[in-house]
């Protein structure tokens, strides 16, 4: 009987190890997975906030302190698009504004908001909006038909 006793004690006690080892490791993945999220997060508010520099994958990386790989797969995953992609559209959203807002030249508005070129900023605007600037500008400001 005490014997059985024993094995009862150590079957319970190894049961009970399993389990915490199991919550701990649920726990620490929780906590790397917020962890990372928080590191994409950082990094989409240096695009964010730089937007208008010249700005490489390498600076984020430092940033992120981690592979290039697993930087990228996680962005992804977070932000649903590539670095490189937020930043373009980041970009398109503060010349859309511009063009709206401004009476700037497609040039300055290209500098303004971090393209290099002129010629560059509306080949990738009329990709994003199917429309170039000054379509999209001319659109934009065009009276609501009906409307006083």
């Amino acid at each position: 009987m005490v014997l059985s006793t024993v094995d009862s004690m150590v079957t319970t006690g190894l049961a009970l190890h399993e389990m915490l080892a199991l919550c701990a490791q649920s726990i620490l993945a929780e906590a790397e997975t917020t962890s990372a999220r928080q590191v994409i997060l950082q990094a989409a508010e240096t695009l964010r906030k730089n937007y208008q520099k010249e700005l490489c994958l390498a600076d984020l990386l430092a940033e992120a302190h981690m592979s290039k790989s697993y930087f990228l797969r996680l962005f992804r995953r977070y932000m649903g698009t590539t670095p490189y992609n937020y930043l373009v559209n980041f970009r398109i959203t503060q010349a859309k504004e511009l063009l709206v807002l401004t009476d700037h030249s497609v040039s300055e508005i290209a500098q303004e908001v971090g393209f290099g070129d002129a010629s560059n900023f509306s080949t990738r605007f009329a990709k994003a909006t199917g429309q170039s600037p000054l379509q999209y500008r001319k659109s934009a400001l065009k009276p609501v038909e009906g409307a006083r």
